[in-house]
């Protein structure tokens, strides 16, 4: 790692001796065919990365090092795009003035589909990379910050997506292209802590919660697709301290910007933060971590980018965690590493992409009797290729394989609610294989002046399952008005067993096949300059879910089968003003109704039976609002208030003893209430964050943050912990009444 930081910093020191000639400066403004300012205009030299977006006068400003005759160009979504020719001189000064006529919505400036977000730093993004960092109670985590939209839950103060009703595990994550097997630093069954990828290491993320295309599988409810920033425009170190560790950041701008490198290293020590919060006594170890990014991008042509990127992560934990059968302290330790290679080009009239990644994943954790290690490799490859056949038809197709290798090994409870270090434990040592192989074909098509529709048939292997899915997919939607419109999208969506269910030796069952649903989703949109209003309803079917079943001639008495069934549907609504740093208040709400079903496993002491009732996430009412108002030029105080029903919960009636042959003791098992019959009380949170930003030298900054979590001590309850014979039970709170964090980011730059 050392040798690595000596190599960024002599990188970074390449460009400070190249390219000593001044800079052009670029400025102008553009307005409409009514003399208006048009702000979010894209202006950049056609050809080049070099440009910016216009502000709310219209005013654009910027500085590139290319010289001689080039044209700029200025381009907004309704309007027609417009060239001029310039010549740019090193020193000088170019001034052009756009005058932008509107136009009709072409297909190339529509997405069809449904329940369809996008963040990233595009002037029409609903999120980006600042908003995630500045957003109160996000903590800097793009998982967080998404579930302040409208369709996710959330369940707990952690960072899982919960799409819709679904679990946790029905929203694929993919970056650049490659599927995300572990997404989640400190992973729980509620997804994790914090998510593994940096905010500022992204240009762009796609969420969908549902009704998304056919170029998706291998997902119930949900995807997250993240993209990779390009080379660096400017080269910068970026030096961040705060009560939770400190981090390094170096840009290189390389080669006159067609080669550049991203390099991040995080340290995490919580010792100090949970000092100031009162809650380094939680924990045997208190929580750390460390992570490495890199990101290497190769611009070979104007068209044509070669990116690498790879991550690596390291977390570990020792937590107090009562049981009713064990009161011990929960150990575990996590590795995550991560590389994707990504191509992209245009040859003709087709853009083209692909990538290839490998993932290792390995992990221990350890509580009373439970002792489990997990190691596993997933190898994967995609490409994809569209091309406009004319301007009211585009066609895509594509195709991708991942392959899994995974063991377990260790031992587990053989009751699985008895961790007492002395009851019985049943040894495993098992190997998990599996080859998923996926492809897809879709047409968009604009059917009249306002109508566009987009049509998709998708179809994945497994090898386990020895089964292949067909999945269509068709969406419409309504142009009414240059900003309003009307979609509809509807689908099948299927998602196979992970490997380690189809191994008997663990409960597992070799006889498994694909979980599918049925998506149909109806709503309307309207946008227009900073104001984003948002209603859809949607209706989701589930159907050979996968639930434990009773099996006498099971070691552990269950094993994995497809006989759940479930439904979600619901109402989501999301209202969105202004832009950060652009407007002086910006913000966003989020309303969620959401009613759902699932089939669950109910336990009686040492038998089970399958029961029908309110899906464990199933949140009724979940509102969210999020405010940041920019106080002075470098001040920005905001506030994030969430509240929502609590979630279903299954209350334990009875307890059964369980034989001491059967668990090494005297102990007991639960009998339960029908699933999901009593709900938590209602989770209400309010957060705090402000931000000072201090401009110095010739581009530099240091910005101050504090934060204040929790700002009103609501102790949510989360959950119950029961005594050893579950006579009597306890509320299990938040682990903090308010929590606190500060920190100071300096950014130096080279222009």
């Amino acid at each position: 790692m050392r040798a690595l930081l000596l190599l960024l910093v002599a990188l970074l020191a390449t460009p400070l001796s190249l390219a000593q000639t001044d800079p052009t400066v670029v400025t102008g403004r553009v307005i409409d065919g009514a003399g208006m300012p048009l702000p979010l205009v894209n202006v950049a030299l056609v050809g080049t990365i070099d440009g910016t977006a216009t502000d709310d006068a219209g005013r654009f400003d910027f500085g590139t090092r290319q010289q001689g005759d080039a044209t700029l160009g200025a381009s907004l979504i309704g309007f027609e795009p417009v060239e001029v020719p310039v010549t740019l001189v090193p020193g000088d000064t170019v001034r052009v003035d756009f005058r932008m006529r509107e136009t009709l919505v072409t297909l190339g400036e529509v997405s069809i589909e449904g329940s369809a977000f996008r963040a990233g730093d595009a002037p029409t993004a609903t999120l980006s990379a600042l908003e995630v960092v500045t957003t109160p109670g996000a903590a800097a985590d793009v998982y967080r910050a998404l579930q302040a939209f409208p369709g996710v839950t959330m369940v707990d103060e952690g960072s899982g997506l919960f799409v819709r009703g679904g679990d946790v595990g029905e929203t694929a994550i993919l970056l650049d292209g490659a599927v995300l097997q572990h997404p989640y630093r400190y992973e729980s069954a509620t997804g994790g802590i914090f998510g593994t990828i940096p905010p500022f290491f992204l240009k762009d993320t796609y969420f969908s919660a549902g009704g998304f295309s056919a170029r998706h599988g291998d997902a119930l409810s949900g995807v997250v697709a993240l993209e990779t920033l390009d080379e660096p425009q400017q080269s910068s170190v970026t030096l961040n301290a705060g009560l939770a560790g400190a981090a390094l950041g170096v840009n290189a701008r390389l080669l006159d910007g067609k080669l550049g490198v991203r390099f991040s290293g995080n340290r995490s020590a919580t010792g100090l933060l949970m000092a100031v919060n009162r809650l380094d006594t939680d924990f045997e170890e208190t929580p750390g971590a460390y992570d490495t990014n890199l990101s290497v991008a190769y611009r070979y042509r104007p068209s044509g980018v070669v990116k690498f990127f790879s991550y690596r992560t390291e977390n570990r934990v020792g937590a107090r965690t009562p049981q009713p059968s064990f009161d011990g302290v929960y150990r575990a330790t996590e590795e995550n590493l991560l590389n994707v290679l990504r191509w992209q080009d245009v040859f003709g009239d087709w853009f083209l992409q692909g990538s290839l990644s490998a993932t290792t994943f390995t992990s221990a954790s350890s509580l009373g009797n439970l002792d489990l290690a997990t190691d596993d490799t997933v190898l994967g490859g995609r490409f994809d290729a569209e091309r406009s056949v004319t301007e009211k038809l585009r066609v895509a197709t594509g195709a991708e394989v991942r392959r899994f290798a995974g063991r377990f090994r260790g031992a587990i409870p053989t009751e699985s609610d008895v961790l007492d270090p002395d009851a019985a434990t049943t040894s495993i040592d098992e190997r998990a294989n599996a080859v998923r192989t996926g492809g897809y074909a879709l047409a968009e098509a604009q059917l009249s002046r306002r109508l566009f529709a987009n049509v998709g048939l998708r179809t994945d292997y497994h090898t386990e399952a020895q089964q292949a899915v067909l999945d269509p997919r068709a969406a419409l939607r309504l142009q009414l008005t240059e900003d309003a419109h009307l979609h509809v999208a509807g689908g099948r969506y299927s998602q196979f067993p992970s490997p380690e269910q189809f191994d008997s030796n663990s409960g597992g069952s070799a006889d498994l096949g694909a979980q599918q649903a049925v998506h149909l989703i109806a709503g309307g949109e309207y946008q227009r300059k900073h104001l984003r209003l948002r209603v859809e309803g949607y209706w989701k079917q589930y159907d050979n879910l996968l639930v434990r079943v009773p099996d006498a001639n099971s070691e552990f008495g269950t094993r994995w089968a497809n006989d759940g069934t479930g439904l979600a549907r619901g109402i989501d609504v999301f209202a969105q003003y202004g832009a950060f740093l652009r407007t002086r208040f910006n913000g966003w709400l989020s309303y969620s109704l959401l009613r759902s079903e699932r089939t669950q496993t109910r336990w009686q002491g040492d038998t089970a039976t399958l029961d029908d009732g309110p899906a464990p996430f199933d949140v009724t009412h979940h509102l969210t609002a999020v405010g940041k108002v920019r106080m002075w030029r470098f001040l920005t105080v905001g506030t994030t208030l969430r509240l929502a029903t609590g979630r279903p919960h299954t209350p334990i009636l009875d307890a059964q003893q369980a034989a001491p042959m059967s668990t090494g003791g005297g102990y007991f098992l639960p009998v339960e209430g029908p699933v999901g019959s009593e709900r938590l009380p209602t989770f209400s949170r309010v957060d705090f964050s402000a931000s000072w930003y201090q401009p110095f030298g010739n581009g530099h900054g240091a910005t101050f943050y504090v934060s204040l979590a929790n700002a009103l001590g609501q102790r949510n309850v989360l959950g119950y912990d029961y005594s050893a014979d579950y006579a009597t039970r306890t509320a299990r709170r938040s682990d903090y009444d308010r929590f606190v964090y500060a920190g100071v980011t300096l950014e130096l730059v080279r222009r």
